[in-house]
């Protein structure tokens, strides 16, 4: 487990990465 804690952790961080710039992108479109 401990050697897929890093692979998970990698995912969630660029999910929020990508829903942050999301967030960004819509708040420039407004």
């Amino acid at each position: 487990q401990e050697v897929l804690l890093p692979s998970l952790i990698r995912e969630v961080t660029s999910f929020t990465l990508r829903i942050q710039t999301s967030s960004l992108v819509q708040k420039r479109k407004r």
